[in-house]
């Protein structure tokens, strides 16, 4: 099974999971997409002049009540993570593209009466890389090569990630069936990239900013 192939199973598995405790409830399906700012961290990344690198995401999720305040939130998105680097008169840009699958549990700040609704989400997520490359400028000439290039030196990675997200949204109505949802958080790497026995600590960390469309489904 290839790495779409997991993802599938894994969100098909988490939806399979929350449905069916949730059969007379109103679910919801949002799509949209945003901003991500990036980089790495990590006690082996330290030493390195880093900076985020911005990209976008976008993609669904489908809130699942658990009553009347909490709901699970399986979704999936094509993320845009990776940083920018200074090494001596090399700047260097490490450009990683994962489907990223979260299973958050949200909290509803506001009553379930109140048209808008604030909520606070947390969650584990795990994300398969589906592209890597490596660009870098130096004395005005840009190269960029695929990670698994061998000139790349970047073969020994994981392409699994996992990681946990937390943020917060708002959700107003546009209309009896649509809402705006506008949402931000943090991504946060649990897994070293490093797959080579040194095993050095570098992380994925991203900061994201994201618009969707929600509609009722179900109910």
């Amino acid at each position: 099974m290839n790495r779409l192939g997991y993802a599938a199973a894994v969100l098909l598995f988490a939806v399979g999971w929350a449905a069916p405790g949730a059969v007379d409830a109103q679910m919801t399906v949002g799509i949209g997409g945003g901003i991500v700012s990036a980089t790495f961290v990590g006690d082996d990344v330290d030493d390195l002049n880093v900076e985020s690198r911005t990209g976008f995401s976008f993609g669904g999720w489908l809130s699942v009540p658990l009553g009347d305040r909490i709901a699970i939130v399986p979704g999936a998105s094509y993320v845009q993570k990776g940083t920018k680097a200074a090494i001596g008169t090399v700047t260097a840009t490490f450009e990683l593209s994962y489907i990223e699958i979260p299973v958050l549990f949200s909290f509803r700040l506001t009553p379930a009466e109140s048209s808008t609704g604030f909520n606070l989400f947390a969650g584990p997520s795990v994300a398969f890389e589906i592209g890597c490359s490596l660009s870098g400028e130096e004395d005005g000439v840009e190269v960029s090569v695929d990670c698994d290039d061998p000139d790349a030196d970047a073969d020994e990675r994981q392409s699994v990630d996992f990681g946990g997200i937390v943020g917060a949204g708002v959700t107003f109505p546009l209309n009896e069936r649509l809402g705006l949802n506008i949402s931000g958080g943090v991504d946060l790497g649990l897994r070293t990239l490093d797959a080579s026995t040194d095993e050095d600590d570098i992380k994925n960390r991203a900061f994201f900013g994201s618009v969707a469309l929600t509609f009722p489904v179900g109910g």
